[in-house]
């Protein structure tokens, strides 16, 4: 059974999605769950890094969301995890 806080590999497509957003300094809109709370927000990514295991979108405003956490990027929906 997976713990309430255990990352979860997202999808290879999100993650090429994520940097050719970041790379071009798009802005994007994004849907993610924070504590249960679905939250949407729009802006420009900074980055993505890697603390403990777990993955994180950087915006530029300094929001930071858990990449497992994403529902939607730009009204896309991805596959749970990645199958490369």
């Amino acid at each position: 059974m997976k713990k309430p806080d255990q990352y979860i590999p997202v999808s290879c497509d999100l993650v090429d999605q994520i940097e050719i957003k970041a790379t071009k300094k798009s802005c994007v809109a994004i849907r993610y769950l924070n504590e249960g709370n679905e939250v949407a927000i729009e802006g420009v990514i900074e980055t993505w890094i890697t603390r403990k295991y777990v993955e994180y979108l950087i915006m530029r405003n300094g929001t930071e969301i858990r990449l497992d956490r994403i529902s939607l990027l730009d009204n896309q929906k991805f596959s749970a995890t990645c199958t490369k």
